[in-house]
């Protein structure tokens, strides 16, 4: 990933020693030259804010300190402020409520900054009138007083209080990170201080430059915070390594930081899967030119590539150029990050897989006759736990998807068989009327699920509504004959009001499991549903519709699915079923409820259920 990473930054021109980078401001405090408060504002309006981004100071990632060098990070031993920019509480002697010390460790590094600029900038009215205000012990709760127009500043923002907002001044109505004085201030203490560390640096080689050079013993930090390579430093100390832990070049290293932070920052090029992060870049940097009205001159962009990767996100597929990119999935822990995937592949190839993917997904119809629309990859992570809002999928399960569908990745069993247990008890509870949609989409979205793993592990025949009435496997016509028993007992009680039960609600995970123990009571009871329903409706549930009744086409009945069961069973019922077979089972089960009754009565006459669905789950059970 490194080498690729190297090539993003020596295209977009970064060095990774840059002194400022664009960071969000959420408020501004403003100021006179005087250092006289003016006003308190957000610098975007309305809720849910998320702060307008400024290209704003940048501190070295690291620093010669008390005779030794140190890695720049967030503890108070060797913390440094960011200049001009930051919290509530590290500008504000008291904080945001006042009960911080006026020795607060960062709040005085904050102003030690400040004040030293002032010193050496006595002419600039911008760090001046804020050396002014600062030297006042300004309460923040004052000053957001003054935001609210005079009222209560019970309501200050939660991210604010937190120290998730960052706060700066404007002076005369100029914006402190953006004086051209200011900037050049810190841009050269920011050189002399990499300065005096790259001096005491030691000189060695890696295996991305062939030329030596100044090795790096603190790498500089990505992903907000954490060290874009960080290893146990004991194992290595025995081999004379000392601090550095790890050989690589001190500008390889910043360079590989600057690279996956902008792709990391630009919403064109990372996606968020559930807990990680999947960035990814276009990988050919030569123009090219493209056929067609003149000369088009292209150079392949993220764009591209992040129209394609939302594809399965979003459950749309889109078309794209021929070209080649990468795609690296980083999981973030506690002061570390992962890569957990790295992928090389070309826009043609990827898009053949997504295809495949989307294919698959198309196959399976909708019930209630809604469109069969693509399951997105959210639903069908969350349809694998229990649907409530603190069940959440583990971060692997949208990484795994994201993968198969993208990368051709062979389909998690985990997942197949955590459909098939989910399947069981959701289908046990059944669901009311408020619930009966949501019930639905979830259960075409495990039976997706367990279809994506014959279809892209097995390499078995497509199952669809035109080919569902021929497949002759045994536990394939066990799950059609238990939507067919639900369909009977759902009708038998409808003219009575309803039933709180169905086979499917309190037999469903006995008959996917062990058939031979369940399906005979089952049938048995079928044969009162029928009389119960009696005329013609019942004739057509048991015996289906000849062609001559259906233009042409025959409709299969129940008595067509047990002679077909009986000829691929042995004439008995499967004593147990294999996970896969229960798979089968439930495939069969969700097509079986998805077929369409023919609308004609027949010779027979009778009433027609025109439903697509047996409601398998009645619509009083609580």
């Amino acid at each position: 990933m490194y080498p690729e990473l190297l090539k993003v930054a020596l295209l977009r021109g970064m060095t990774g020693r840059e002194h400022s980078l664009p960071r969000p401001i959420h408020w501004v405090i403003d100021l006179s030259q005087e250092g006289k408060l003016l006003s308190f504002s957000p610098t975007v309006a309305g809720e849910g804010r998320r702060g307008k981004r400024f290209q704003c100071p940048k501190n070295y990632h690291m620093q010669f300190k008390d005779g030794k060098i140190q890695s720049v990070c967030t503890n108070q031993n060797n913390w440094l402020p960011d200049f001009l920019v930051g919290p509530v509480d590290e500008v504000f002697p008291g904080g945001v409520d006042g009960s911080r010390p006026l020795t607060f460790g960062k709040r005085r590094q904050t102003w030690r900054l400040i004040f030293q600029a002032a010193r050496d900038l006595p002419s600039n009215v911008i760090i001046q009138g804020i050396k002014r205000f600062l030297v006042t012990r300004p309460d923040f709760l004052v000053v957001f007083k003054l935001h609210m127009a005079g009222e209560n500043a019970d309501e200050i923002p939660k991210p604010l209080k937190e120290g998730k907002e960052n706060i700066t001044f404007r002076v005369h109505g100029v914006l402190a990170v953006s004086d051209p004085d200011l900037i050049e201030w810190w841009r050269l203490r920011v050189l002399r201080q990499r300065e005096v560390v790259v001096d005491r640096l030691p000189v060695g080689g890696d295996l991305l430059s062939d030329a030596p050079g100044r090795l790096t013993e603190f790498f500089p930090s990505v992903l907000g915070g954490t060290p874009m390579i960080s290893y146990n430093r004991a194992p290595f100390q025995s081999f004379g390594m000392g601090n550095q832990t790890t050989p690589m070049l001190l500008e390889n290293a910043e360079k590989c930081a600057a690279a996956l932070n902008v792709l990391c920052d630009d919403p064109d090029s990372n996606l968020w899967l559930g807990g990680m992060t999947a960035v990814f870049w276009a990988a050919n940097s030569e123009r090219c030119i493209a056929p067609g009205f003149g000369s088009l001159i292209e150079i392949p962009d993220s764009l591209d590539v992040k129209d394609f990767l939302e594809s399965p996100w979003g459950g749309i597929s889109r078309d794209l150029p021929d070209g080649k990119f990468y795609s690296a999935i980083l999981k973030k822990t506690k002061g570390r990050f992962s890569v957990r995937s790295w992928h090389e592949t070309s826009l043609p190839k990827a898009e053949e897989n997504l295809r495949r993917w989307f294919g698959v997904l198309d196959a399976l119809p909708s019930t209630f006759g809604h469109p069969a629309t693509p399951c997105k990859v959210s639903n069908l992570a969350k349809c694998t736990v229990q649907a409530t809002k603190k069940s959440k999928p583990p971060h692997a399960t949208y990484s795994e998807l994201f993968e198969t569908a993208l990368f051709a990745r062979q389909f998690p069993f985990r997942l197949f068989a955590a459909a098939l247990e989910r399947q069981s008890l959701e289908l046990a509870k059944g669901c009311d009327k408020k619930t009966r949609s949501e019930f639905e989409d979830r259960l075409r979205a495990r039976t997706s699920l367990i279809r994506l793993y014959f279809e892209l592990n097995k390499k078995g025949d497509s199952i669809t509504m035109e080919n569902h009435t021929e497949q002759a496997d045994a536990a394939y016509l066990c799950g059609r004959l238990l939507a067919m028993l639900d369909k009977i007992h759902i009708d038998a009680h409808k003219k009575s009001g309803g039933t709180n039960s169905s086979p499917a609600n309190r037999s469903y995970a006995a008959a996917s499991t062990t058939p031979a123990l369940a399906f005979p009571q089952l049938c048995k009871l079928t044969r009162y549903h029928l009389n119960k329903i009696g005329a013609g409706w019942a004739y057509r549930l048991e015996n289906g519709y000849d062609a001559e009744d259906n233009g042409g086409v025959a409709f299969e009945g129940l008595k067509h699915i047990c002679a077909r069961l009986k000829e691929a069973a042995g004439c008995s019922f499967p004593r147990t079923l294999s996970l896969e077979e229960q798979g089968r089972f439930a495939i069969g089960f969700y097509y079986e409820r998805c077929r369409q009754w023919p609308k004609g009565k027949g010779k027979d006459g009778g009433m027609n259920d025109t439903n697509q669905t047996t409601e398998s789950d009645s619509d009083k059970q609580e």
